[in-house]
């Protein structure tokens, strides 16, 4: 008897509309009712993530295609650059030792050319001066002429009047 008790007990649990069990199967009901709704909801943020992903993985492919282009051209240019760079460095420490020549012996010639010019700055003045007391220029320069008599060879071989050349 008291299995019969028990089951009906639990006969009238499981049948009473506001019991525990006509709960659960209440809201697994509501649960079942809704899973096309999840599951639609599921598929299209799947999709979105699906498309998400298509577009993250092209962009990131054209991205490493053209990183590897730019790296393909410098990698191409960077021997020519570098000899370019490395004969212009030559050049430049050609030149370098080139001028320190020059300036080396431009500084063992200066002092003869300062002589040189010096004494050609003293010709220079001393004809200046001696033309200045000439007959011509001393008259337009108003420069004071002491007379001097011309040595006797100096008319070399100038006709004397009255002979004939």
């Amino acid at each position: 008897m008291p299995v019969i008790a028990d089951a009906r007990k639990l006969t009238e649990s499981l049948s009473d509309p506001e019991g525990p069990f006509q709960q659960t199967l209440k809201q697994g009901h509501e649960v079942v009712s809704r899973m096309p709704a999840i599951a639609e909801k599921t598929g299209e943020v799947l999709q979105q993530t699906q498309q998400a992903v298509k577009t993250i993985e092209s962009g990131a492919a054209a991205t490493i295609q053209k990183a590897g282009q730019t790296i393909d051209t410098v990698a191409q240019a960077a021997p020519a650059v570098i000899e370019k760079v490395q004969q212009a460095a030559d050049t430049s420490q050609k030149a370098s030792a080139e001028m320190r020549a020059m300036v080396a012996q431009a500084g063992e010639r200066l002092p003869g050319v300062l002589d040189q010019v010096q004494a050609a700055a003293t010709q220079t003045n001393q004809m200046v001066s001696n033309a200045r007391q000439t007959w011509p220029i001393s008259l337009l320069t108003g420069t004071p002429t002491t007379p001097q008599s011309l040595p006797i060879d100096s008319i070399g071989g100038l006709p004397l009047p009255g002979e004939s050349p």
